[in-house]
């Protein structure tokens, strides 16, 4: 067989092997998640929230947060999800301090969770998105991040001035310890 037939045909098996490679796609893609409350249905206002501004605040008024987190806690949630000493009223409602979060273990996703209802769990359209993120910081701090602490996302907020130069202009803006290369918004930008 001559030499440029036998690079000939192994050109082409090389490049039939690359197309067929190349055709499986082994890309990140953002878990689809079924929500029982469509968005469609969702109050305008949850669609104007800043996010970013409630989860700042929650973690600028930590121990308040936490304490309005508790007290809705064990007003609402208890209920059904319990605790680590009592078993709630539905043995199969995700317990905070043992379970793989199956929709997203960061704030803004629990607050998805809260808000549109997943799996067994209705929307709790009863809290306002204050409330939602006061109650989100008492289960990350008192249950996930005690009992669970691999489902635990890092986000509390070390603030701290960050100025920067642009077009001749100086601007200085709050900014979140970076996580994994990310700041803070930068992974909720993913998100919003």
């Amino acid at each position: 067989m001559p030499l440029s037939t036998h690079k000939t045909i192994c050109f082409s098996l090389l490049t039939c092997i690359l197309s067929v490679a190349c055709q499986h796609k082994n890309t990140f893609k953002k878990p689809t998640v079924i929500f029982t409350l469509e968005e469609k249905y969702l109050p305008a206002y949850e669609k104007e929230i800043d996010h970013r501004g409630l989860i700042s605040d929650v973690y600028n008024n930590q121990e308040e947060s936490f304490n309005r987190g508790k007290k809705i806690y064990n007003q609402v949630c208890i209920t059904c999800h319990g605790n680590q000493s009592q078993e709630g009223s539905i043995p199969s409602a995700f317990k905070f301090w043992k379970d793989k979060f199956k929709v997203g273990k960061d704030p803004y996703s629990i607050y998805q969770t809260l808000t549109r209802g997943y799996g067994g769990m209705p929307a709790q359209m009863q809290l306002t998105p204050v409330e939602k993120y006061d109650v989100i910081n008492y289960v990350r701090e008192a249950f996930v991040l005690k009992e669970n602490k691999t489902e635990y996302f890092k986000s509390r907020l070390h603030l701290s001035i960050k100025c920067s130069i642009r077009q001749d202009q100086r601007t200085c803006s709050k900014s979140s310890e970076t996580m994994g290369g990310y700041g803070l918004w930068e992974l909720f930008d993913q998100y919003l």
